[in-house]
């Protein structure tokens, strides 16, 4: 069993991105990352990733969904060296949200956040959230 030890009070990273809002109103928030310290970690792990809850999409560029944003800033940061080696992402699940930020709680296809974090880390897991959809 892990046990967490101590996450930081103050995020050492954060993304701007849009959201869906209240009544369609696009909203424009930030994503904290913090650091976490546990007891020990599984053999063969270095580092672990857990993230949920990433329905936003990018401010500006295409239009991706949070998540590939998060998945492309976290290969950075390591190869920053400004984290540890990530060998497992834990991701769970609610990764949509509309192109256009329309409506909270939007369904539809997250492949793309999958591919994002499977093509940059050795190993990925999770669950979908009730809106999240993946295509074969």
């Amino acid at each position: 069993m892990m046990k967490i030890l101590k996450i930081e009070s103050q995020s050492f990273h954060e993304i701007n991105y849009k959201s869906s809002g209240p009544s369609g109103k696009i909203r424009n928030s930030s994503l904290p990352f913090f650091k976490a310290t546990v007891d020990k970690l599984p053999t063969g792990i270095s580092s672990i990733v857990v993230t949920s809850d990433l329905q936003g999409r990018e401010i500006s560029g295409t239009n991706r969904l949070l998540g590939e944003l998060v998945a492309e800033e976290l290969s950075l940061l390591q190869e920053l060296e400004q984290i540890p080696l990530v060998n497992l992402v834990i991701l769970a699940g609610d990764l949509y949200d509309y192109p256009d930020c329309r409506k909270l709680g939007g369904t539809g296809d997250v492949t793309d956040v999958w591919n994002a974090f499977s093509h940059r880390f050795e190993q990925v897991v999770g669950v979908h959230g009730n809106h999240d959809i993946v295509k074969n």
